[in-house]
């Protein structure tokens, strides 16, 4: 008889891998997002993809190191959520659509976090909890602000006062999307302009794996609200949008002029191979 306790589990998807054709991993796409939106300053930084914290097999979806948490934001950054909540060792959660931030994962996630800042022997001013939710957080908000006070640093974007280590809340869904991009990109739900905008970026980002990553996600996430024609792009996005069956049916028109602005850098390269 077969052991059952030789349960197959999920394996976690590595950054530096596309993901698999149907397969929607939310955390790593969140993780590609999260350094898209912090690419300007990646040489501050030092990105720990899932760390397993100290007890059993307890995990950060992502801890970001800062070296320099002295230094003042760029300009470009200056609103961006995850930017903002940057200090020196800071702890990332992330709640997808199917998930919910609860009074329980909060209690959970921020326990973990301080046994890691307590064994590390990180300075409690140099350390940050984030916890991203797709979902807002209101039954959560309203609990804490009873308990601990709860202070609303911008839209979407959270502090739960008096706690020992500075502790953010990010609500996805009311974060300015011009200033936050990428994770406000993690949904199913994005409207025609949304996808144009995304599709748009692919020339320029086509080099950062971040990108490709967040790009193959997105057209797992949104495919039937993609059309695609393919004598209008480069291989690269064909090799990509093949993968997720989005070539054929014919579901949605997005702008020829789009595609061949998106195609033009590498047309020439494409045809002399």
């Amino acid at each position: 008889m077969p052991n059952k306790n030789n349960k197959k589990t999920s394996s976690y998807v590595p950054i530096n891998t596309k993901l698999k054709k149907k397969y929607k991993d939310w955390h790593t796409a969140f993780s590609a997002a999260s350094q898209l939106e912090l690419r300007e300053i990646k040489d501050w930084l030092t990105i720990d993809m899932e760390t397993k914290l100290p007890v059993g097999h307890l995990k950060c979806d992502i801890v970001i190191t800062n070296k320099f948490p002295e230094r003042e934001l760029p300009p470009s950054l200056a609103n961006n959520g995850v930017a903002k909540c940057l200090r020196g060792v800071n702890y990332f959660e992330y709640k997808s659509p199917h998930e919910s931030l609860t009074i329980g994962s909060y209690i959970k996630f921020t326990s973990y976090c301080y046994l890691k800042v307590a064994l590390n022997k990180i300075p409690l001013k140099q350390a940050s909890i984030i916890m991203a939710t797709s979902k807002h957080p209101e039954k959560l908000l309203n609990k804490l602000k009873k308990r601990c006070g709860v202070e609303e640093l911008d839209k979407g974007l959270y502090r739960v006062k008096r706690c020992l280590v500075r502790t953010y809340i990010l609500s996805l869904k009311e974060l300015p999307p011009q200033y936050n991009k990428w994770i406000t990109s993690l949904k199913f739900n994005l409207s025609t302009e949304e996808i144009e905008n995304i599709f748009s970026e692919y020339a320029k980002n086509q080099n950062d794996n971040n990108f490709l990553i967040f790009f193959d996600f997105f057209c797992t996430a949104n495919k039937d609200k993609i059309k695609i024609g393919e004598n209008e792009m480069n291989q690269s996005m064909i090799d990509i949008l093949k993968k997720h069956d989005l070539l054929t049916p014919i579901i949605r028109q997005i702008p020829e002029s789009l595609f061949k602005e998106i195609a033009e850098p590498r047309i020439q390269e494409y045809e002399q191979r």
